[in-house]
């Protein structure tokens, strides 16, 4: 309840007071800090993320949850170590990791994402497209944004995000 009432700060004392969290406890943890964005939730992520047993960490929404604290908070390199040594890697991880390289404004990351998205045989959904877009509205490259655009499913051209995302990559 504390983290859907943006009571971020509530939840990590009350994590705090548990002994031994279990794995939906410490996905909520990662959720507040995501969500507080400071060197204190990134401290507080960094801990928990190697005292937790690593068992915990083929749960691929616990993963996510890491990779979005960290990302959101800004270490970005432990993101990145993070997500190459998964051995199993879903849709929700690239998600995390491409909305993250695009807070840094680094297409080349999300990018290079997309692609091995596709090497790994993981197809994207809408959200992926709207990181794609997000990050090829700031490049230059129409012939990269045009085979990138081709790429995007038909159903997903439909959809008013998609749109308003198309549009605005092309006026900016």
């Amino acid at each position: 309840g504390y983290i859907k009432n943006n009571m971020d700060d509530k939840a990590i004392d009350l994590f705090n007071k548990i002994q031994a969290p279990d794995e939906i406890i410490i996905m909520l943890l990662f959720n507040a800090c995501a969500q507080l964005d400071t060197p204190a939730a990134l401290n507080l992520t960094k801990k928990v993320s190697k005292e937790i047993p690593k068992s915990f960490l083929s749960n691929s929404n616990l993963s996510t949850s890491l990779l979005d604290a960290l990302m959101k908070c800004g270490d970005v390199e432990y993101a990145q170590t993070l997500f190459d040594a998964s051995t199993i890697k879903v849709l929700s991880m690239y998600g995390a990791m491409m909305s993250g390289y695009n807070k840094e404004n680094n297409l080349s990351k999300v990018l290079d994402l997309f692609n091995r998205m596709k090497l790994d045989r993981i197809e994207p959904d809408i959200i992926i497209y709207l990181y794609l877009i997000k990050a090829l509205s700031h490049y230059g490259d129409d012939s990269l944004i045009e085979a990138i655009v081709k790429q995007i499913p038909h159903s997903f051209l439909v959809d008013n995000r998609q749109q308003i995302a198309l549009i605005n990559m092309r006026v900016c």
